[in-house]
């Protein structure tokens, strides 16, 4: 058996409206320890692997392992019935189909609905531990602004880092624009490394509730170990800033001729990670 509740339905909403911009469905991976994703697009470009650790829940309860094949369509159909400030319980007793119970702050109105789930065939992803040679930490709200913003001039956008400063370019048929951000903050080098459950870290494993430490929620921490100049395709930028209501900062890990990663941490329960494969031999500088 497995159940899982949450304290508020909004919490699952901000959850699915990144994912389901980038896979229709996926499995969710529940095991004692919590509940796992890691789903690529159609095209192979992208990828979002979301931790909801066990601990985080108000209630969480996992007999042993399950994949559940989640529509991400129909399960948002289903959370679009829940009030914001709802509980909501998943279920799962090993049938066909999961359940939602829907609770209302005092208890006086319980809904219960019924999801059939879908048979997802293919092996689990597996992102192997990646050393970074820069990392950059925001507010999520900029840099949705700054991937908006970037998206009116062209579709890609070219993000250059050096240690003084990071630099997102780019341009189009009427005409080009450029951002730079430079650090207001020191940053931690340790966070230049980062694992995937399954891989080195454990998916049980404490998360800092303190999103980057004691940095204040409007500063900005920069690490470069080694330049990087990459290309990245707007349309997907602009689908991973989808998760920044998730967390008021947003952490970009970039390395040469690797996909690049968007993490939003979850307070609380863990993290949603995108990567996104770099544009090659794609230039936008003038």
């Amino acid at each position: 058996m497995f159940e899982a509740t949450v304290e508020q339905s909004d919490m699952w909403k901000r959850i699915l409206e990144p994912i389901k911009e980038v896979v229709n469905e996926a499995n969710f991976e529940c095991s004692p320890s919590g509940i796992q994703l890691q789903a690529m697009d159609a095209s192979h470009v992208s990828l979002v692997s979301l931790l909801l650790r066990g601990d985080g829940f108000r209630n969480f309860n996992c007999s042993r392992n399950f994949n559940l094949g989640i529509n991400f369509n129909n399960m948002s159909k289903v959370l679009k019935c829940a009030n914001k400030e709802d509980s909501v319980t998943m279920r799962y007793e090993e049938t066909d189909s999961v359940t939602f119970l829907v609770e209302s702050t005092g208890q006086e109105k319980v809904s219960e609905f019924t999801m059939r789930l879908m048979d997802i065939e293919g092996e689990s992803l597996s992102i192997p531990e990646q050393s970074y040679s820069a990392m950059l930490s925001m507010p999520s709200s900029e840099f949705t602004k700054l991937c908006r913003d970037m998206s009116t001039f062209g579709d890609a956008v070219q993000i250059s880092v050096t240690k003084d400063y990071v630099k997102f370019s780019t341009r189009g048929d009427f005409g080009q624009g450029s951002t730079t951000v430079k650090p207001t903050v020191a940053a931690d080098v340790s966070e230049l490394v980062k694992s995937e459950p399954g891989e080195t870290q454990d998916a049980s494993m404490p998360v800092d509730k303190t999103e980057e430490g004691t940095a204040s929620r409007a500063a900005i921490s920069l690490v470069c170990h080694e330049d990087v100049t990459l290309t990245f395709a707007l349309k997907n930028l602009v689908i991973f800033t989808k998760g920044s209501p998730l967390s008021d900062r947003v952490t970009l890990r970039l390395a040469m001729n690797e996909p690049i990663q968007v993490e939003y941490k979850i307070e609380g329960f863990g993290y949603m990670r995108f990567y996104l494969a770099p544009k090659v031999d794609e230039s936008v500088e003038s």
